[in-house]
């Protein structure tokens, strides 16, 4: 597909945040534990900005590629899985792999459903 003017903003939008994720407190607080802390100004939580859109306090992330993605299924059957175990799988390396490559594309896809209730508004 084609890059439109409204791609392109939300593209330089997002090179502005170094950190784009979802439902990050947790993370947030195991990288402290470890003695990692990150500026929150660099962060952009995609659970946060999607939660009024979608109308719930904590939307999952499953729910939410649903909705901003007409209904494409994002499988979560390995969140629960032993992650403190070494090595990972190759199945929990796929899941986690596609959880994060989903969330450049989700962020885009915020931006233009909020600029499309923005004009409606």
């Amino acid at each position: 597909t084609k890059l439109n003017a409204s791609d392109l903003h939300s593209i330089q939008l997002l090179k502005k945040k170094k950190i784009i994720g979802f439902a990050v407190q947790n993370d947030l607080a195991r990288l402290a534990e470890m003695g990692q802390l990150l500026d929150e100004t660099d962060l952009f939580d995609l659970q946060t900005h999607a939660a009024p859109l979608l109308q719930t306090k904590s939307p999952g992330l499953s729910l939410t590629v649903r909705h901003f993605f007409d209904g494409q299924h994002l499988d979560k059957t390995l969140q629960c899985s032993d992650w403190h175990r070494r090595p990972l799988t190759e199945e929990q390396r796929t899941y986690a792999a596609l959880d994060a490559a989903v969330l450049p594309h989700l962020y885009l896809r915020l931006q233009q459903q909020q600029q499309q209730q923005q004009q409606q508004q």
